[in-house]
Order: C-alpha cells, then sequence, then structure tokens
C-alpha cells in the first residue's frame, strides 16, 4: 500500500514541475485499491492547494503521516481523500475544487459518514473539508458544519502519527447491513449504508408513509 506523505516533500515535487516525477510520487503514495481510481491531476493541484496552506502553521511531525486515496473494502468501497493516524486522533481531510451541486448537506453527509467509519479505529475523529476555489475549511462539529481556519486545524492535529494506514488493519464489514435481514439495527441506525442502499433505504421509508395516510 502506499506510503505517507511529508508535506515538504510534496511541495518540492509541485515545484518540480515534472509530470514523470509527479506520476512516480503519486504511484508510491495513493492507497488506491483500483487502478482506475488512483489521484487524478486535478486532485493532486486540490492537494497541493491545501498543503500549502497548511504549511504556513504547521512544522515537524505536524507535516508528516499523510496518506491519500484510502480506500476500504466492505461489499462496497468507500474512498478517503487524506488520512492521517496517530495514537488518539485520525484526522479526515476531503478535498473538493468546488462547492458539490447539493451543497453543504452533501458535504456534511459525507463527512458523517466518513466519522461513523473512523470511529470504529476508537480514536478521536476530526472530519473535515476543504473547498478549493473558494479557499474555505469545514469542520463537522456534531451534526453541523464549522467554518474554521488552518490555524485551527493545525491545533487539532497531533505531534505524533503513523508510518501505517490503521485503516487497512481494522475489520469494519459488520457495520453494513440489510435493512430486510436485520430490522433492529436498521431501525436504531447502527449500519453503515452505500449510496445505492441509502436510495433504497428513502423508497422503503417513503413507500412506508405512503401506508399510513
Amino acid at each position: 500500500m502506499g506510503k505517507p506523505i511529508d508535506l515538504h516533500s510534496l511541495n518540492h515535487i509541485d515545484e518540480a514541475d515534472d509530470e514523470e516525477l509527479r506520476k512516480s510520487f503519486l504511484k508510491l503514495s495513493d492507497n488506491g485499491k483500483n487502478k482506475k481510481n488512483l489521484f487524478s491531476y486535478g486532485e493532486f493541484k486540490d492537494f497541493i492547494s491545501f498543503s500549502q496552506r497548511l504549511m504556513g502553521f504547521v512544522s515537524g511531525n505536524k507535516a508528516r503521516g499523510y496518506f491519500i486515496n484510502c480506500e476500504v473494502g466492505l461489499g462496497i468501497s468507500q474512498q478517503f481523500d487524506i488520512l492521517r493516524f496517530s495514537e488518539k486522533k485520525v484526522v479526515n481531510i476531503e478535498l473538493k475544487h468546488e462547492r458539490p451541486k447539493k451543497g453543504f448537506p452533501a458535504i456534511c453527509k459525507q463527512l458523517q459518514k466518513h466519522r461513523f467509519l473512523l470511529n470504529n479505529l476508537k480514536r478521536k475523529v476530526v472530519a473535515c473539508t476543504f473547498v478549493c476555489e473558494e479557499n474555505k475549511l469545514w469542520l463537522l462539529k456534531d451534526e453541523q458544519l464549522e467554518e474554521i481556519t488552518f490555524n485551527y486545524l493545525s491545533s487539532l492535529i497531533d505531534d505524533d502519527y503513523s508510518y501505517e494506514n490503521v485503516l487497512d488493519k481494522t475489520e469494519l464489514s459488520d457495520l453494513v447491513i440489510s435493512p430486510y435481514s436485520e430490522p433492529r439495527r436498521f431501525n436504531h441506525h447502527c449500519y453503515y449504508l452505500s449510496d445505492e442502499q441509502v436510495r433504497v433505504k428513502e423508497v422503503i421509508l417513503r413507500n412506508d408513509k405512503k401506508n399510513l395516510e
């Protein structure tokens, strides 16, 4: 799997403006399990933008230990743009070049799903989204989004970090359930649903509502 990234090295790669060097760097760093889902050039540039802004507030170990394009297999696939693991915390940063068509609800929903999965690592979860074109950083706080500064984000990053992608060693398959076979867990929201399962859930709830009318 991919190696953790040092943000100093990342910026050196960008400054070199060497396409082959960039490809080699991403090949060594990318944690994507499917070659078709590797970091694109656009995502790389958004990561550079994020890195350059964060580098103004971090140094030493806080600039190290960033894993990109991490995937977890759950019968479906969930992808994380950036993850950083420390002994007591996991930081997740999602990169958006521009605000999604569905706006903040879509950003919030994605971060909530990620937080749900990452909570199983038994670490405090910091989940954020960086919208590159707006140069804004949003933190999931409780169930709402809160705009924060890069200085504040730096204060949330621990000095220690893991050289390994902790997510790779975590069993999460029991979080995937069927609303038909496990209705109790479904009713108590103790599950992870893929986008397709979310669509099915919404259909079920709409049909139930119609039957009650």
